[in-house]
């Protein structure tokens, strides 16, 4: 169940409690589904079906479930996965409505997960004319339904590209389309979002958050083309001969660097942005990324030094020249078809939305993926080098092993909440993983301790360190009987949570990882570049 809360929910909610607005919707609705008793979770399951299928024909979802044990009503209305409106009645009162209303939806209902009774009725466009919500279920109706960005865009030409399909509406910041150019070639490109899935603007929003995003790839672009004086510093200053930067250079072929950008307008209303949407152009990676490909193919040991080999090797380039890429993870590691590659796979790390050029050697976590976010970083709000080693490692374990640490992504989403203040629930995460539920019980009371000023920040990093590695000692004993032992241990290494253990930035890992891959006579997965 993946239901989401939409952006103008409150407003939608005022104009569904009026009663008279109700009473003209109800009198025209049919009911398909008339208190259906099952299990709440299983409820919502339904409706998402039912809204997901029923949209596509420009319809939504008008639904009731009684909750008859505590007296309650919960009345609402669907749009694909998106509720637009929600209330919650007791003895015919309403007690909740519109966020509030979704809040207890999916953390205390789908917690319990009680008995109800389950009725709903699908809203075609001429059961909502001449009401308030006529005008605003078109619009949301048009958003959430295949005539929307990206699906808008497949068949059309955008700058002589011929877009041939929508890879990802799912992604946070970008629409991505596969597109084919007047080459012949294939290409990626990644189109700014109109509006975020919760409804705040970006490419709408004016000309500042475009520049800043586009801003953040041109980062890569440095990388691709580094500045000797800048890199051979890095490397004096680190103890390192300043002639590593030939060889350091040559890992340029692995970042993901854009062919262009296109920006056409300072700024975009609906129509521009359709019309021609500012664009970042990539080549596009065939194989896919590494989390899909693993879980595919299932490599081996060696596989995955020969990707650690080359993704290090360009991330350290990128930290000789103070920056972090902040968002390493396995679907940011991408793929290509190249027979000069050992197993006949070029990987490039890509995704450069999050990077930042950094001078005094660290910056504040920015769009974190909790699950491979260091949380020592994020409890003190500072990433240095190493918290890009810690994602790198912790990526390449998970690709190795398909195991996750899921303790580690929990205590993250807790210093999100509690140190970082954020509006996030815990229960979604606790629900796909009831085994955390006592690890839950022992790490939460230190972070609200914290929040509350009772707990100092020292503490709470040496509890939770002491508390991680109780629960990792669970993983990892079984990892140690079942993978390479000399790479589990470098890997460990690189995802310990006290950051004095780690490498110190992604040039020492690449070094130490491509001396390990020589030790175990490995040495065919290692890069031989040339000036």
């Amino acid at each position: 169940m993946t239901l989401k809360e939409y952006a103008d929910i409150e407003e939608l909610s005022n104009i569904f409690s009026d009663p008279i607005q109700m009473s003209n919707l109800l009198i025209r609705i049919k009911f398909d589904t008339a208190n259906k008793r099952m299990a709440f979770n299983e409820s919502l399951s339904e409706l998402e079906r039912t809204s997901k299928t029923v949209v596509r024909d420009s319809q939504a979802v008008y639904f009731v479930l009684r909750h008859e044990e505590k007296n309650r009503v919960i009345r609402g209305i669907l749009v694909g996965d998106y509720v637009v409106a929600l209330v919650i009645e007791e003895a015919g009162v309403i007690k909740l409505k519109g966020k509030d209303a979704f809040s207890e939806l999916i953390t205390s209902y789908r917690a319990s997960n009680p008995v109800i009774k389950l009725s709903y009725a699908r809203i075609k466009p001429e059961v909502a004319e001449g009401t308030p919500l006529e005008g605003r279920l078109k619009e949301i109706v048009s958003r959430v339904t295949e005539e929307k960005p990206p699906h808008i865009w497949v068949g059309r030409i955008i700058y002589d590209f011929k877009v041939t399909e929508a890879l990802s509406d799912k992604g946070g910041f970008t629409y991505v389309l596969k597109a084919i150019g007047k080459d012949g070639l294939s290409y990626v490109l990644k189109i700014p979002r109109d509006k975020l899935p919760n409804g705040t603007p970006l490419a709408l929003s004016g000309p500042e958050k475009i520049s800043e995003f586009m801003r953040s790839y041109i980062n890569s672009i440095e990388v691709c083309h580094p500045d000797k004086f800048e890199v051979s510093s890095f490397l004096l200053k680190n103890g390192l001969n300043e002639d590593l930067y030939w060889e350091l250079a040559y890992y340029r072929k692995y970042v993901l660097c854009p062919r262009g950008f296109i920006i056409t307008y300072d700024s975009y209303d609906a129509d521009l942005y359709l019309e021609n949407p500012p664009v970042v152009i990539e080549r596009y990676a065939e194989l896919g990324d590494l989390q899909d490909y693993v879980g595919r193919k299932k490599p081996d040991a060696k596989f995955i030094v020969s990707i650690g080999i080359r993704v290090s090797g360009a991330l350290g380039l990128a930290h000789a020249m103070s920056i972090i890429h902040l968002d390493v993870k396995p679907q940011n590691i991408l793929l290509a078809g190249d027979k000069g590659e050992p197993y006949g796979v070029r990987p490039y790390i890509g995704d450069f939305a999050s990077t930042t050029r950094v001078l005094e050697g660290w910056a504040r976590p920015t769009r974190v993926t909790p699950e491979f976010a260091d949380p020592i970083s994020l409890i003190k709000g500072k990433a240095g080098f190493d918290y890009d080693v810690y994602s790198l490692g912790l990526t390449l374990l998970s690709s190795l092993t398909q195991i996750r640490l899921s303790h580690r992504t929990l205590v993250n989403l807790l210093a999100l909440k509690h140190v970082h203040k954020m509006d996030i629930s815990i229960e979604p995460f606790l629900l796909d993983h009831p085994a955390l539920a006592t690890f839950l019980k022992d790490v939460e009371p230190v972070f609200k301790g914290f929040a509350e000023g009772r707990v100092k920040l020292e503490e709470l990093e040496e509890k939770t360190i002491s508390l991680i590695a109780e629960r990792d000692k669970m993983v990892l004993d079984v990892l140690g009987r079942e993978v390479d032992k000399d790479l589990l241990a470098f890997l460990l290494k690189a995802t310990s949570l006290r950051r004095e253990e780690r490498f110190r930035n992604a040039v020492e890992f690449w070094l130490s990882l491509k001396k390990l891959a020589a030790e175990k006579k490995w040495g065919d997965v290692i890069p031989t570049p040339t000036r």
